[in-house]
């Protein structure tokens, strides 16, 4: 005799263990569903490069890992990483090395809004593609077409 009293209806015992089911299934199903769309930006951002500017070649950025990631995945293009940690004066080396021929350079998030991410110096001369077409994002071409 325990301190619970045992169950000893059918009705009662199965209806505990949907009960129990349910309550593990809740959250995987608020989160997938919080998931829906959730990168639809991306989706229609890439669709916009698709149609006014595709990128063909190795893509990487200056920060926002996950975004650039997706971003380049809807462009079915290879992403290299960011350079968010690497030292100023090695980036254009490494991106060399590697063959980079697109940089992703996003806003910070904390930049105030309407203000755009400074330019790194080893971009300049660099073509933009689709200038000012996307208000947080700015693509530079590293290699000639």
């Amino acid at each position: 005799s325990g301190v619970l009293p045992r169950c000893r209806s059918l009705a009662w015992r199965r209806a505990l263990r949907v009960l129990l089911a349910v309550s593990f299934a809740l959250f995987p199903v608020k989160r997938l569903s919080d998931l829906v769309n959730s990168r639809k930006n991306l989706h229609d951002m890439a669709e916009a490069l698709e149609r006014e500017a595709p990128l063909a070649g190795r893509v990487a950025s200056h920060n926002r890992y996950r975004e650039s990631f997706y971003l380049s995945y809807f462009l079915g293009v290879p992403y290299y990483g960011h350079t968010e940690r690497v030292p100023p004066e090695e980036i254009p080396g490494r991106l060399n090395a590697l063959g980079v021929d697109y940089y992703f350079l996003w806003n910070d998030y904390d930049l105030p809004a309407g203000a755009r991410q400074p330019v790194p110096a080893f971009l300049d001369g660099h073509g933009e593609v689709a200038a000012g077409r996307f208000p947080e994002l700015r693509i530079f071409r590293l290699r000639p077409e």
